[in-house]
């Protein structure tokens, strides 16, 4: 045998035989992924994807459902983090509430923020419409053709000219409208 080489490992996770007594609690997959020594409330909570609205049904189902499991199991590494996590629960009533006050608070965030990027989207609608709708009259007003018919180049390059000279015209028509008292301080940006 050659005294290089090295004893091959086996890529075989380690057995978790306490995987079969987490299995059936909701949201076993958090219970087997996770070393027990580790296990918490609040990354529980995070693993799930919780809402704050499912505060009070999340937090009977950890009370009740979970922590008896583990604190009953019949492998000690979970019998101890359940003692742990049933004192953690019973003592860290303020931390619970900041969690789901902190979780509130992104929710809401997140939806004034999917809210917000909404209106831009239709916002982008609205333009691009306003200027395919600029462009079919255009083109007829210059060419003398409607809409999408067969352009020269030359019609093409003046109607080009003549949208471009027009949409700049129409955006700085609808800049002068914004009123000094929305303009924010020196800067000449809408105040949000």
């Amino acid at each position: 045998m050659d005294k290089d080489r090295k004893p091959v490992k086996s890529s075989k996770k380690l057995a978790k035989p306490w995987t079969a007594d987490v299995k059936d609690l909701p949201g076993s997959a958090y219970f087997i992924e996770t070393d027990p020594r580790k296990y918490d409330f609040h990354e529980y909570m995070d693993f799930i994807d919780a809402r704050s609205t499912d505060r009070r049904r999340l937090s009977s189902v950890w009370h009740t459902a979970i922590l008896p499991r583990l604190s009953t199991s019949q492998f000690q590494v979970l019998r101890d983090e359940g003692k742990r996590l049933e004192k953690e629960w019973s003592t860290e009533k303020a931390t619970d509430d900041m969690y789901w006050s902190r979780l509130k608070e992104k929710e809401l965030e997140d939806e004034q923020q999917r809210r917000s990027m909404s209106t831009l989207k239709a916002q982008a609608y609205e333009r691009f419409d306003a200027m395919q709708d600029l462009i079919v009259v255009e083109t007829k007003a210059v060419t003398g053709k409607f809409g999408v018919a067969p352009l020269t180049r030359d019609d093409k390059d003046k109607v080009r000219l003549h949208v471009d000279v027009k949409s700049n015209y129409i955006g700085a028509r609808a800049a002068s409208k914004i009123s000094t008292s929305e303009r924010g301080p020196s800067t000449g940006f809408v105040k949000q």
